[in-house]
């Protein structure tokens, strides 16, 4: 669930905030794909820097029409990282 995953991360439990982000994003939650791709994209709060992984979110969250995932991931793209 997202808002367990931001209210983790909120209080520091990044690992409570991982495994709920990355469920909420497998399960479609497109605000959760985005959050992950900037996760990895930065580092950071638990997250290893993974340009790879934070690709394959952006895109995913690109996929389903979300504005600031597509964004992100035209300028990952342009700048030929991930």
């Amino acid at each position: 669930d997202l808002k367990q995953a931001l209210a983790a991360l909120r209080n520091e439990k990044y690992s409570k905030a991982k495994e709920h982000l990355l469920g909420a994003a497998e399960e479609g939650n497109v605000e959760a794909m985005f959050q992950l791709g900037l996760a990895h994209r930065d580092g950071g709060f638990g997250f290893s820097k993974d340009l790879q992984k934070a690709a394959m979110w952006l895109r995913k969250a690109a996929e389903f029409g979300y504005g600031p995932a597509m964004a992100v991931f035209a300028r990952m793209f342009k700048d030929g990282k991930g």
